[in-house]
């Protein structure tokens, strides 16, 4: 079949559906399933869906001869060439005829997800492979190819084949005779032949075929709903595609009592197995006031603590949402947590008062083997409906109640019925439970451990939270602090309770003794008042129990909070304090008549009337069982009955008119001046907020009548105060809408709230005041009483707008019943009074007015969830108008996560999953606990993040991923949270521990500042030293393995290097060496634990140094004289400088005329060197040249000598040649000798002064 309408499947436009009946049907049924139909019978028998197989049949008889009742009707849709008037017709042959007259084209369509296509198959909530499971032992061909080609519903497998290629656990033994349980009411030998030689089929667990399982129930037994053990309801579905989820509900367990044999009540040991409790000592009592200052004591228990009396000391005071438990009530009764589908829940599970003889109980109460327990209830919670306590099992309960055995015996039907209730439960399994084939509830909750279940509790009272944190241990395991913090598990949320700690702090614990514990063992060094000299008063009680409480470590360095508060300026505490508990619970069991319930017509229960209806009565009609008969059932005009509900028989049209009649409450702040202004504002602000909130086009108003309680004449001025409106507004829509959403928000916007925009002075632009809509009976009167003018003395507006043709359309009053199915009542059933405005329903007595039954729209992209008055929830996707009778729908909240962002879900069963984003999720919480949008850790350039990652053998894997990157964790990975010294925002040079925390670890150089304290010098001088360090991270790995907080270590190191290098020498040298202290041979320690660490120092620089202020003092006044010394000699120093600049004027002056002297000098001596050369080399020349004549004259006397001595010579010869004696003759020649010599001296005198 053509599916024409705008809601037909994206991916189908055909559908398979069964068009013909079995063999043996008869043959008018045949004719209705298979026979040709006119157009008036084709809209009147729309195709029809099985509930239960998602077949699809091509009309309500077809699936009648198919034995197919449980069906979901189609809904009709038909788009025309021209409008046409189908808003108030109420059957098939006139909407056919106008249909062929107008030309319109009419089509059919179901929103399911499970119909089947020719292109399309089930959804994913069922099971349509073999072996899902692992249970499946002997694999069979024929059986799994039955299993992927054959679509026939089978609970929730696809088939029934399915189903047998993934049983249940089986195990031994299985029953396999009849009447084994001995409930069998109808004996046949053919039952017994079949179970006797049938063989055993894993899927009949546990009998060992369906016929065993035949012949040993009742006929009378109603699937799902009666055991011979309990009464409960089943609801099955499929969880994560994977596994088997079994919502129990209405538990009921009977035969309590048998669960005590006589042979057990001998045997069982007196001994109660009580939970060890620790022996609290006013140790414990003295340590919580030392720690708090607060006297939260029923009795007196110490001398020194004062009780406040601001907590509860009432029997059940846990479970006290309010006024917290006192400290000496809390643990007088054993209390643990359960987990359940929402939240932690507080429970008792102790038996501290109970008797010897009922030591079973006792056992049964404290019994923690749960895995071995054959009695499944000591593992399902109970809630005391009388005092909306929780119990951890029905034994916990009745220890409460019975003081004997005796007791219990007689009373556990009346108080199993009146006063407790056992909670919900879901059971999600990996294999599937015998459902179908179980007569022993007991034993099928056992089955559990088969099937691998895990149990998700649901309570039907929110009681009281507990808190999810992980309770830390101290570090004396035996000591009574240990035992109080795992032990108190409800202490208050609000930190105003702890009002003399004011710290918020607190709320990161898990109670006030665990704070205590995480502290430490630090030794305290002020354990007496004023220490400090900042006490302003003095009391003789505060000193006296600083000094006698016991020390508590939170307070260091003080001893406990008395200290703390007498050393220092006296506070004004406020102990107000509030205690507020976020936990919604539906309780099943108070059953308040509803206004739907007030027309009810059944006496019995919905299957009785379901079998009297269709044995008695025909097509749309219902078995009133009060009256004994049949009802026809019909809708308001312009709606048909489709799938027991009324829709409109043409979802898109024009041409509507409604008819809205209101109440407005505001409050005015001002004074008005003009009324009639003021009101004509409001009316168009009411015409504005109703179009756009509707969504209506702009011409939609005929008749518009506004009423209120104040008049507004000439002389009339409106003053502050409330202001009511009554409004009736007849409105007409022409144009094509999708009319179901239409109604739905005129009903909506008839219970919202708007703003009003109002001049409040000359110079505003306007004042703000909110209006609210609410009911008034008065105001559907209006028209007839504006025509009777009866409305003296009070301001009213009314306008008419003329709209063509209004006239030949009905107008319907909005109200809640536009799509309710209807009985009319005879006259004699109801009473109705004159002006018609209350109604009194006479079997009840009571009387009503309208608006008192509603209708919910879930718009296209929204989720939602459905809660009836039992607690049972389902899931409701938009777009969907329902009806809503004795239920409550909550909106689903969306999550969305952009390209930079995940989701993190956390499913009811504890899995958590992240989505990487872009995508989107509702949180259901039917499956799901939280979904929390989370920002992807966008990692920086030089920047690197280390991640963990739990591997299936409970190993850790680490590992670094270096940025730039985007990096989502997955939801078995964390991040290393790095926690550093940090410096703090006012001080630079304070390193407050853990004060820096990050996720994202920088690995560039990096510097901080650092102020060394109380640093002694040799001679005992108490200074500063002023530091800033450079480092850089070379080694991550080396660093996250070796430290914590690598600047602590660097801290530590620096100090140790400055103690050592300023102990060894005084202050006036440290003075003269300071310098040392920028270089890095002063910081040995610094660089070896840097180098441990995978850092290296790159410098430290010495910024100065601060001393105490008496040498501080001296200091200053000692720089102050030496800088006047300084001062004094700079002056003399300008003053020398200025006589030496002017003697170094005068002598360079001097030089330079000495220079220019010298140079004259220079040249003359240049000159006379030079003359003297050219005179010295004249002088040479001429010497030369008469040495020249001189060598002449000589050479040629001594040649003319020589000559002469020649012929002396050779006179000579010629003389002796001739006998002269020529020795004779020589000395003749020669003058004669001196006879005496006379020498002449000339003498010097000397004179002396």
């Amino acid at each position: 079949m053509e599916n024409d309408s705008e809601f037909a499947f994206e991916s189908e436009d055909f559908f398979i559906m069964k068009t013909t009946c079995p063999e043996n049907t008869t043959m008018y049924l045949r004719q209705q399933c298979e026979g040709l139909k006119n157009v008036s019978e084709q809209v009147q028998h729309l195709p029809v869906t099985s509930k239960d197989t998602h077949f699809t049949y091509q009309n309500k008889f077809c699936a009648e001869c198919n034995y197919d009742s449980n069906i979901e009707f189609w809904s009709s849709n038909a788009v025309c060439d021209r409008p046409v008037d189908f808003n108030f017709m109420s059957n098939f042959e006139e909407i056919v005829e106008l249909t062929m007259i107008n030309k319109c084209k009419f089509g059919s369509f179901l929103s399911n997800p499970f119909i089947r296509g020719c292109r399309k198959i089930y959804g994913e909530n069922i099971i349509s492979s073999c072996n899902v499971t692992g249970t499946w032992k002997v694999y069979d061909p024929s059986i799994e190819w039955a299993c992927h080609n054959y679509d026939n519903l089978y609970h929730k497998f696809r088939n029934v084949f399915c189903y047998i290629c993934n049983p249940p656990v089986s195990m031994d033994p299985v029953i396999g005779q009849c009447n084994t349980t001995g409930e069998w009411d109808k004996l046949d030998d053919y039952h017994i032949k079949a179970c006797n030689n049938l063989g055993h089929t894993p899927t009949t667990y546990p009998f060992k075929n369906v016929y065993c399982y035949t012949c040993n129930i009742n006929s009378n037994k109603a699937e799902y709903v009666l055991s011979h053990d309990a009464f409960k309801e089943i609801k099955e579905s499929i969880y994560n595609e994977r596994y088997f989820k079994y919502e129990f509900t209405k538990v009921f367990f009977s035969g309590l009592g048998n669960l005590f044999s006589a042979e057990e009540l001998k045997n069982i040991s007196h001994i109660q197995q009580k939970r060890k409790q620790n022996s609290l000592r006013t140790e414990l009592y003295h340590k919580y006031y030392a720690m708090t200052g607060n006297g939260d004591f029923c009795k007196n228990v110490s001398n020194l603590i004062e009780q406040d009396r601001r907590c509860s000391c009432d029997e059940y005071c846990h479970f006290n949402v309010t006024n917290p438990c006192c400290i000496d009530e809390v643990f007088k009764k054993s209390t643990s947590c359960i987990s359940s589908k929402n939240f932690e829940l507080l429970v008792y599970d102790g038996c501290e008062n109970i008797l010897h003889d009922s030591n079973p109980l006792a056992q049964k109460c404290l019994s923690t083997d749960v895995t071995k327990e054959k009695n499944f209830l000591s593992l399902l919670p109970v809630t005391d409906t009388f005092s909306s306590v929780n119990y951890r099992n029905i034994y916990c309960g009745f220890c409460r109640y019975f003081t004997n055995y005796d007791q219990l015996y007689a009373n556990e039907y009346i108080y199993l019925i009146e006063t407790f209730r056992f909670w919900n439960f879901n059971y999600i399994c990996e294999a599937p439970l015998p459902i179908t084939y179980h007569v022993n509830f007991a034993e099928l909750l056992n089955y559990r451990h088969q099937s691998k279940c895990n149990v998700i509790f649901d309570p039907i009272n929110c009681g009281k939270l507990c808190d999810k944190k992980e309770k830390r241990s101290c570090n004396d395991e035996n000591s009574s602090l240990e035992w109080a913090c795992k032990n108190y598990d409800s202490p208050t949320k609000d930190v105003n309770f702890y009002y003399k700690l004011n710290n918020l702090s607190l709320q990161e614990g898990s109670n006030i003794f665990c704070a205590m514990c995480e502290t430490g063992s630090q030794v305290p060094t002020i354990d007496s008042c004023n220490s400090t000299g900042r006490w302003e008063r003095h009391e003789e009680t505060l000193k006296q129990r600083c000094i006698s409480l016991p020390a508590v470590p939170y307070h260091t360095p003080y001893k406990n909070i008395f200290c703390k508060m007498c050393n220092e300026e006296t506070q004004r505490y406020n102990g107000t304090y509030s205690i507020e508990q976020n936990c919604e619970f539906i309780d099943n069991f108070t059953k308040p008549i509803h206004f739907r319930t007030l027309f009810s017509v059944f006496l019995y229960s919905d299957d009785e009337i379901y079998y009297f209806s269709k044995q008695t009565c025909q097509e749309n009609e219902i078995f009133d069982s009060m009256l004994g008969r049949c009802r026809k059932i019909v809708c308001y005009p312009g709606r048909i009955l489709i799938d027991a509900k009324c829709v409109p028989l043409v979802p898109y049209t024009s041409n509507l008119g409604y008819v809205l009649a209101f109440g407005i409450d505001l409050v005015l702040p001002f004074d008005v001046e003009n009324p009639n202004t003021v009101m004509k504002s409001f009316q168009e602000t009411i015409w504005s907020h109703i179009k756009v909130f509707v969504g209506l086009p702009d011409q939609f108003i005929e008749v518009s009548i506004i009423s209120t309680d104040r008049s507004c004449n000439v002389y009339d001025k409106w003053t502050v105060g409330n202001i009511h409106m009554t409004v009736f507004l007849k409105i007409f829509i022409s144009t094509s809408v999708y009319r179901a959403q239409i109604e739905e928000n005129l009903f909506t916007v008839m219970h919202s709230t708007f703003t009003f925009f109002l001049p409040c002075s000359v110079n505003s632009n306007g004042c703000q005041i909110g209006g609210k809509f609410s009911f008034d009976e008065n105001a559907l009167y209006l028209p007839t009483v504006l025509t009777f003018m009866s409305l003296q003395n009070k301001c009213v507006l009314n306008k008419v707008t003329n709209i063509t043709n209004t006239f030949r359309y009905a107008h319907q009053q909005v109200s809640s019943l536009f799509g309710c199915s209807q009985i009319q009542l005879e006259k004699d059933e109801i009473k109705v009074t004159e002006d018609g405005r209350q109604m009194t329903i006479i079997r009840f007595g009571v009387v009503l007015s309208a608006y008192e039954m509603k209708f919910k729209t879930v718009r296209e992209g929204q989720q939602a969830v459905i809660y009836n008055h039992l607690g049972q929830g389902r899931l409701l996707e938009g777009p969907q108008r329902i009806f809503l009778y004795r239920e409550r729908l909550t909106y689903l909240k969306l999550f969305t996560a952009d390209l930079y962002d995940y989701l993190v879900v956390k499913d009811i069963d504890g899995n958590i999953t992240n989505k990487r984003g872009p995508c989107k999720m509702f949180c259901n919480p039917l499956l799901v606990e939280s979904i929390e949008v989370k920002q992807a850790i966008k990692i920086d350039a030089n920047h690197m993040i280390v991640v963990y990652k739990r591997l299936k053998d409970s190993d850790v894997q680490r590992r670094v991923i270096q940025g730039p990157s985007v990096f989502v964790p997955e939801a078995e990975e964390w991040l290393h949270q790095f926690s550093w010294h940090g410096c703090d925002a006012k001080d630079k040079t304070r390193m407050i521990p853990g004060f820096y925390k990050f996720q994202q670890l920088a690995v560039i150089p990096d510097q901080f500042y650092y102020n060394v304290k109380e640093v002694r010098t040799l001679d005992d001088t108490m200074i500063t030293v002023k530091l800033m360090i450079f480092y850089e991270l070379k080694d991550v790995l080396k660093m996250l393995d070796t430290t914590q907080d690598p600047i602590a270590d660097m801290i530590n190191a620096v100090c140790s290097d400055v103690i050592a290098f300023s102990g060894k020498i005084t202050f006036e040298d440290f003075l003269k060496q300071t310098h040392d202290l920028s270089e890095l041979k002063s910081f040995s320690q610094l660089l070896q634990r840097a180098d441990r660490i995978g850092y290296t120092i790159q410098k430290v620089v010495f910024r100065g140094y601060h001393a105490s202020e008496q040498l501080q003092a001296m200091q200053s006044s000692a720089i102050e004289s030496r800088t006047q010394l300084r001062l004094n000699v700079e002056i003399e120093e300008q003053k020398q400088k200025l006589a030496d600049l002017k003697i170094t004027k005068e002598q360079e002056r001097a030089k330079l005329v000495q220079e220019m002297e010298k140079e004259k000098q220079d040249h003359k001596q240049k000159m006379s060197v030079l003359k003297q050369t050219h005179d010295l080399e004249i002088r040479n020349l001429e010497q030369q040249q008469g040495l020249q004549v001189r060598s002449l004259m000589t050479k040629a006397k001594l040649d003319l000598k020589n000559a002469e001595d020649t012929y002396s010579t050779e006179y000579l010869k010629t003389l002796k040649d001739v006998d002269i004696d020529v020795t004779a003759y020589l000395v003749s020649q020669m003058d004669p000798p001196a006879d005496e010599e006379i020498q002449m001296v000339k003498k010097t005198v000397t004179t002396s002064f």
